[in-house]
């Protein structure tokens, strides 16, 4: 079985340095940068995106369970492929360091690889659960296509 904590050198090696700096950025936006939309909106996905991240980083203290680790980097890849075209097209507008960008992308195949992982282990563990909840099956007497075994109680 796969152990869904090896996600874990990716982001101290790389999120906590983009977490910080896309945090401390779209909040200090002031001025006119924080009155367009473009730059507010930004910020809004920019702290979405800072906030599943954190959620990542925490599985460093206490590890999650498969399904919640699945759900935490489906809804961070979603995240990063929603913030980078705003980065794209605004983070010169907003005022915002390029390593943004590039940082978040660069993230990206990792985040798709540890979801992977995750997500399939929660399937793994969804399957078993489902094939004991069901029973032993065809030869340890469970249901067969017309009701339950019967085992003849002649002389055997």
């Amino acid at each position: 079985m796969h152990r869904v904590s090896s996600f874990r050198p990716v982001f101290i090696r790389a999120g906590l340095p983009i977490l910080a700096l896309a945090m401390a950025t779209s909040l200090s936006m002031t001025g006119a940068h924080a009155q367009s939309s473009e730059c507010e909106t930004l910020g809004k996905k920019l702290n979405a995106y800072g906030a599943l991240m954190q959620r990542a980083q925490g599985f460093q203290k206490k590890k999650p369970s498969p399904d919640e680790a699945c759900s935490v980097f489906t809804g961070l890849f979603n995240a990063g492929k929603d913030v980078i075209p705003a980065l794209e097209q605004n983070a010169a507008w907003c005022h915002l360091p390029e390593n943004i960008l590039t940082g978040i992308k660069g993230q990206q195949d990792q985040i798709s690889k540890v979801r992977g992982n995750a997500c399939g282990v929660a399937a793994q563990m969804k399957k078993q659960q489902q094939q004991q909840q069901q029973g032993p099956g065809l030869l340890g007497g469970g249901d067969v296509l017309g009701g339950p075994m019967r085992v003849p109680q002649g002389a055997l």
